[in-house]
């Protein structure tokens, strides 16, 4: 007899939500900014589970597999959520068995917190040597321990930031991301942040890749380096990858002076390059000049770092040439003299 009330009793516990176990409301959090909501029940046999931000509980969501995976629009767009004040999202899930054709629900789980993806932004987006480059972790509101920042697909190569910025030089960018200066490719990075809660650590989705492209400088080669009358120099400005929209060259010390060259490579004859630069007939000194190039970067051109000067001498007149004859009564003497341009 006593073997036939307790097996009521266990019956009356499985089909009775009033004595079945809470479930739990398990988070966890997804690269690219989408989350994984789990509602553990105690048992199989349950019909279908339901989600509802805190305080909003006809605001449902139904999964027949207890799981809701939201990405971090979707989670804003169902709770209402308001990015001002700050707060974080919290959900409550409880599932449904089915008793004599009716649907019982269970008790509801306690509030779990859902934390939404942070934004990663850096300045500048185009970093030059010697430069330094801004990696800001944007996280919605406060209570955040820490963030972590990571170049993608390189997750355990990690920086941390308490304040959820970190400034980086452009070598100290290349050495941690093991990005190799001829590589035309930008360096990408993602963050995440986390927040104690109940003594655990508790890590947030992680942000959207943000790009920073390394530029550094090209080098100007002219061939010949000697320019004579009516000859031609060719002036190429040799960047270290593929990409760029375009090359500029100026004359040292005139840098409003600019011609442009899709091609990074110029050719201008003697009458050009001394017209182009200033440079006098007369004077003995060369030619300098300076390139840089520039790629796009969401529709703006950012400029790279300059050359060293690169130079040319122009030889652009004939030396005169002068006879002086000397006759004395011992002897004749013959003075032949070439005078260069500059003399």
């Amino acid at each position: 007899m006593a073997l036939i009330i307790l097996l009521s009793f266990c019956l009356i516990l499985e089909v009775h939500p009033q004595y079945v176990s809470q479930p739990q409301l398990v988070v966890s959090s997804t690269e690219r900014g989408s989350v994984q909501l789990d509602c553990k029940t105690p048992y199989a046999g349950v019909s279908q589970c339901h989600f509802y931000p805190e305080k909003d509980y006809k605001n449902l969501k139904h999964s027949l597999s207890c799981q809701l995976s939201l990405t971090d629009s979707e989670l804003t767009s169902w709770t209402g959520r308001s990015y001002s004040p700050p707060e974080p999202v919290s959900v409550i899930c409880y599932y449904s068995v089915s008793e004599s054709g009716l649907t019982k629900p269970s008790p509801h789980s306690l509030p779990a917190t859902v934390l939404e993806a942070p934004q990663l932004s850096v300045s500048p987006s185009v970093l030059t040597e010697r430069g330094s480059v801004q990696l800001d972790c944007k996280t919605l509101y406060a209570g955040v321990s820490q963030c972590y920042f990571y170049p993608e697909r390189d997750e355990t190569n990690i920086k941390h930031s308490p304040s959820c910025q970190l400034s980086l030089t452009d070598s100290e960018l290349t050495r941690w991301t093991g990005r190799s200066y001829s590589s035309p490719e930008p360096v990408s990075v993602i963050c995440y942040y986390t927040v104690s809660e109940s003594g655990l650590t508790k890590p947030s989705p992680h942000s959207l890749p943000a790009t920073v492209t390394v530029l550094e400088a090209p080098q100007l080669s002219v061939s010949p380096s000697v320019l004579t009358q009516r000859g031609s120099i060719q002036l190429d400005c040799k960047t270290p990858y593929a990409g760029v929209s375009q090359c500029y060259f100026y004359p040292e010390r005139d840098k409003t002076n600019i011609k442009h060259s899709p091609s990074c490579q110029l050719s201008l004859t003697d009458s050009e390059l001394t017209r182009w630069t200033g440079h006098s007939n007369r004077s003995p000194e060369p030619v300098s000049v300076i390139c840089f190039y520039t790629v796009s970067k969401s529709g703006v051109s950012k400029p790279s770092p300059h050359s060293l000067p690169a130079t040319v001498t122009v030889l652009d007149k004939k030396p005169a040439v002068s006879v002086i004859m000397t006759v004395s009564m011992k002897s004749s003497q013959l003075c032949v003299k070439c005078r260069c341009q500059g003399q």
